[in-house]
């Protein structure tokens, strides 16, 4: 007799880490949110998104996709205590470097690929030409 297959336990989404670019913000905002007893829609409301789009826009900010802009940040941090606050705003600053920097080093690198190919094209005829002669 076949014993029915397992079938995998559901994913507790809450338990998911932040992932994306703003990740340390997204980590502050859910933190705060559950200090608060907030759902994400209620959150989104309260800093003032509209009704259709706080649900999705707060799950995006926890996530780590999105950053709230600063007119979203400074409602929030009127919702908590300073010392919130300022962690929230720490944790931006910090997204922030890490996702400029990092943008700086694939310019950079963006930068080197170019030039290596420029050289590869400059001696690629050069080269061409010297085997030509050599005919």
């Amino acid at each position: 007799m076949e014993q029915p297959a397992a079938t995998p336990p559901p994913r507790n989404r809450r338990k998911t880490a932040p992932a994306g670019p703003w990740a340390s913000t997204g980590a502050q905002v859910r933190e705060l949110r559950h200090r608060l007893g907030l759902t994400q829609h209620d959150l989104g409301v309260q800093v003032g998104y509209s009704a259709s789009s706080a649900n999705a826009t707060i799950c995006k900010v926890e996530r780590g996709m999105v950053c709230l802009p600063t007119d979203k940040l400074a409602a929030l941090a009127q919702l908590e205590n300073y010392t919130s606050a300022s962690q929230l705003l720490g944790a931006v600053a910090e997204d922030t470097e890490r996702t400029l920097l990092r943008e700086q080093v694939k310019q950079e690198a963006r930068d080197v690929r170019r030039t290596m190919a420029g050289a590869a094209a400059d001696d690629a005829p050069a080269h061409d030409a010297e085997e030509e002669a050599e005919a």
